[in-house]
């Protein structure tokens, strides 16, 4: 996320919506307010894209334009996939002012710029420095192409005032070759034949490497380098030895283990103009600290930012989601028995999770903790829900609660998406009535065909049927009772739609396209996703597209279906929320959705560590 906050200002507030010249228009569909008025969400509308985008909400006290550098509060708010027609953005905190968002593609941005570099070029003038320290267990690679055969540093983390035995510095000696100085001294070996020679340097545990090759083998160890990582030159009295030649990237981890979490990802980029690097893990823009500057390469990949255009809304954000601790109880041992809550959901449904046992990292990731349980699923309302929870008496060591935007479901990978081939189906165990009522969010590969998204059905193809169909370039139609019901509305390949079905037709994105009418009757087969069947056999009509969720609830209003794609054991299947059970399809569907991470959603904790067994409190302020 970029480095600088969003500030939260008193006062009216201006949402504008945006257009892109490379043909990505976004518009502002609906603005969701609070029973107070304070705006809870906005609803963008996108043209279709291939490549996944970036969405961006810039604020400040006013309106500052459409060059994002102007506003003083940048933040990074959604990964938008290729595809993608339509976008709510919460807002997760009350505050108010003006605010502008922006699409950017181009590369995995973090951060608006202006233009990913091929290279970025330094003359034996320039050093960056980097918020990175080497120890002797770091890890570092680095794409490197020396434009001269000179003495110079290629990398260097030393302490000025202390001894080579605390330096991890990489140098190319003129005549004899790759020198890294690990702990000690080392020595140069293995000369380059010319310059200009594309390198990927590594050096880790001890060893370094250039393009496979062995250059220093030393005896892996841990010491603290003492200084920043420092790229292009070493400062050390009166020598320099700075390079001359072209940066491609450069990673760095803290340990050379291949889990380890990578602490440092530089690429080239130009923001205003500037040629520098960029650091992808904590969003900051380094340049040479000599103040001659990097030369930028002539070829690079423009990163596209939608500029703001037209239209705006006024008021104040007054969504906010939160979940307290108001009491705790303990017993005689002074073990924490009760922990009552008080928790607003916000715009949209949450999920409340305890995590429990001891935590490895930060508190306010739940996948930082040993164990992480769902304990409800918490309504939409701007209204509070209190509740009580009882504390296992099995359990050791902290306890935290968390609102998450998603549910965590058991699985190897989620996906947002996933790609459904012909003569695929999925079988369920529900039996839909006229009281039913379902969602689902599909897109079409091909409109010419007709296709069933989904059916239940018996023989007789009239008779208590519940099934949706789309008719080759005709448009939709529902199959309810014992009537034919269609609509001249038609679709388009390769967007995605929400579709609703109920006892009184069918909606497209909110739109009804069928009226229906249906004296009380049960279906004669189970429901069928992907395909039409007789009875539950002969599956025919498949569906082909995209498929993201399907929700049936029954006569009750009560939730009887909702199904996810993921994958378990590398088949990729659906997971029921309400029978916790995976629904295997008829043939292997493709995997192609974005994976989603589980401990990727925006999460709400509450502001409370609670120790199981000692009565006190470890505040962490989130």
């Amino acid at each position: 996320m970029y480095t600088r906050p969003v500030k939260h200002i008193m006062g009216a507030i201006a949402l504008f919506a945006a257009f892109a010249a490379w043909g990505r228009d976004i518009s502002i569909e609906s603005v969701n307010r609070s029973a107070g008025g304070g705006i809870e969400s906005v609803t963008l509308g996108f043209t279709a894209a291939d490549e996944p985008s970036f969405l961006y909400l810039v604020s400040d006290t006013e309106d500052k334009g459409t060059d994002w550098h102007n506003w003083s509060g940048v933040e990074k708010v959604a990964v938008i996939p290729g595809g993608t027609t339509r976008h709510t953005h919460e807002f997760l905190s009350k505050w108010s002012g003006t605010a502008r968002f922006f699409l950017l593609s181009g590369g995995s941005i973090s951060m608006p710029i202006d233009r990913w570099l091929d290279y970025v070029e330094v003359d034996g003038r320039q050093t960056v420095e980097t918020p990175f320290v080497a120890t002797g267990l770091a890890r570092i690679e680095m794409d490197y192409e020396p434009t001269a055969l000179d003495t110079a540093c290629v990398f260097s983390c030393r302490n000025a005032l202390a001894g080579p035995e605390s330096t991890y510095t990489l140098f190319y000696i003129s005549g004899s070759g790759w020198r890294f100085d690990y702990s000690g001294n080392g020595s140069a070996n293995t000369p380059l034949s010319e310059p200009g020679i594309d390198c990927h340097i590594v050096t880790s545990n001890g060893q370094a490497t250039v393009n496979g090759t062995t250059v220093a083998n030393h005896t892996g160890k841990n010491f603290s380098s003492g200084d920043l990582l420092t790229l292009f030159g070493l400062r050390y009295g009166t020598t320099k030895y700075e390079a001359k030649g072209r940066f491609r990237s450069l990673k760095a981890w803290s340990q050379h283990w291949v889990d380890e979490t990578l602490a440092l990802d530089l690429v080239p980029a130009s923001s205003n103009g500037v040629a520098g690097l960029y650091n992808r893990i904590d969003g900051t823009f380094l340049t040479d600290r000599e103040g001659v500057g990097l030369t930028a390469s002539a070829g690079g990949t423009d990163v596209n930012v939608v500029q703001d255009q037209t239209g705006a809304v006024t008021g104040n954000f007054g969504a906010e989601r939160n979940v307290c601790v108001t009491s705790t109880t303990r017993d005689e041992n002074n073990r924490l028995t009760e922990v009552s809550l008080s928790i607003t959901a916000g715009a949209a449904t949450r999920w409340l999770y305890v995590a429990h046992g001891n935590c490895a990292g930060d508190a306010g990731n739940p996948a930082s903790w040993s164990a992480c349980d769902e304990v409800a699923e918490i309504p939409e309302a701007t209204s509070t829900t209190n509740l009580v929870f009882n504390v296992p008496a099995e359990w050791n060591g902290q306890i935290r609660f968390f609102l998450l935007e998603h549910d965590v479901i058991p699985c190897d990978v989620r996906y947002e998406y996933v790609t459904v081939g012909a003569s695929k189906y999925v079988e369920t165990q529900f039996i839909p009535t006229r009281d039913t009522k379902t969602e689902m969010r599909l897109a079409f590969t091909d409109v010419s065909a007709s296709q069933t998204p989904f059916c239940a059905r018996g023989t007789a193809t009239s008779a208590n049927t519940y099934t949706m169909f789309y008719i080759a370039n005709a448009g939709w139609r529902f199959d309810f009772g014992t009537s034919q019901n269609s609509s001249a509305v038609k679709a388009e390949a390769d967007r995605a739609y929400l579709i609703e079905t109920d006892s009184s037709g069918l909606s497209v994105d909110g739109n009804q396209v069928i009226s229906a009418t249906a004296g009380q009757f049960t279906a004669l087969g189970r429901l069928a996703l992907f395909a039409s069947h007789y009875g539950n056999t002969s599956y025919g009509n498949n569906f082909t597209g995209r498929f993201y969720h399907f929700r049936a609830w029954d006569a009750q209003s009560n939730l009887a279906l909702d199904l996810l794609p993921c994958s378990v054991n590398g088949e990729v299947c659906l997971y029921d929320r309400v029978s916790k059970t995976y629904l295997h399809p008829s043939a292997a569907i493709s995997p192609d959705g974005a994976a989603v991470a589980d401990n990727g959603y925006a999460v709400t904790a509450s502001t409370v560590v609670l120790p199981l067994t000692d009565g006190g409190f470890l505040v962490i302020v989130k």
